[in-house]
């Protein structure tokens, strides 16, 4: 079976070079070619002379092949979207060290390296082949999720002949076998009056969520009554993708932590209680003065047992 990898790519001799060459992106991937002077960038103390040298490296377009470098000159998509984590947007991440290890627990990334100057992580995420505008939306659908780890990606990642400078890491992780990333922003247009708008279900919980954090309210008090029931509601309606609001919402109890918090929401993944859905969240909130605006009545929903599992590898901050 042919790897995901094995594409054409175009290569530039550097980040001034407009005109392109095809390559083999796994080739490129796993080339040492340029690693005595990766090494040299990460060993100086002088950033701009880090920069400087960093630019005299060749590049890719992970997200396609070109005749010249510009989106208009697209030839073919490659099927990846190209993403930068750096260190200096997510000075809030405390463990920004174990970050690439916890980023290749996403089913949907098919790499993740160290960038050229060590201080960050570039990877790959296979998504269908499209044009430059839609490659727009598909990595706004990636950096929304993602936002919901408290990891922030670099936006110029949106643009489909973004380049990536040539970087070394022996210890690059390989997915082969990455799930298909088919999430798609599309814009809600807005309305012509000041009524608060609320597209779907996550746009409600984050519009909650945004009025918790203003506040600094818990609304997780009780163990079975609140913080169970919660987590059961948003596991139910996200699945994986609600662990980050749970973790949002959960942050103002006095005894958060987040290893708990992540195995108890592992434990209703796995236990999935069918009968509690987002009502109980918006109910328990109503209870803490947390409302919003044209938010149907909820009904009080009997509480169930909880269990228990052993964590699983999640991302954390």
């Amino acid at each position: 079976m042919k790897s995901i990898f094995d594409i054409k790519i175009s290569a530039f001799e550097n980040v001034k070079s407009a005109l392109a060459q095809d390559v083999n992106l796994y080739t490129w991937l796993k080339s040492d070619k340029y690693k005595d002077k990766v090494l040299q960038i990460r060993s100086l103390q002088d950033e701009d002379l880090q920069k400087k040298i960093k630019k005299t490296l060749p590049a890719i377009t992970p997200s396609g092949r070109f005749s010249y470098r510009d989106a208009e000159h697209l030839a073919e998509h490659s099927g990846f979207l190209c993403f930068d984590v750096d260190k200096q947007d997510n000075t809030h991440i405390i463990n920004f060290d174990d970050l690439k290890e916890q980023i290749s627990h996403l089913n949907f990334v098919a790499y993740v390296g160290i960038s050229v100057r060590g201080c960050g992580y570039w990877g790959l995420v296979p998504i269908p082949k499209c044009n430059a505008e839609e490659h727009k939306h598909r990595f706004e659908a990636l950096a929304r999720e993602l936002k919901q780890y408290h990891i922030v990606l670099d936006p110029s990642g949106s643009d489909v002949c973004r380049l990536r400078i040539y970087s070394y890491d022996p210890d690059a992780y390989f997915n082969p076998d990455a799930k298909l990333y088919t999430k798609i922003y599309r814009p809600v247009p807005p309305k012509n009056d000041n009524r608060p708008t609320f597209s779907d279900d996550r746009d409600r919980v984050e519009a909650l969520i945004s009025q918790i954090k203003a506040t600094g309210t818990d609304i997780t008090a009780s163990y079975g009554e609140e913080w169970l029931k919660i987590g059961a509601a948003l596991s139910n309606a996200f699945g994986e993708s609600g662990r980050g609001y749970f973790h949002a919402i959960s942050q103002f109890h006095p005894k958060y932590d987040p290893r708990a918090t992540d195995r108890q929401y592992n434990a209703l993944l796995r236990k999935q209680y069918s009968q509690i859905g987002l009502g109980s969240l918006f109910h328990i909130a109503s209870n803490y003065g947390i409302t919003l605006k044209h938010e149907p009545a909820m009904v009080k929903i009997p509480q169930h047992p909880t269990t228990t599992a052993a964590m699983l590898t999640t991302i954390g901050v």
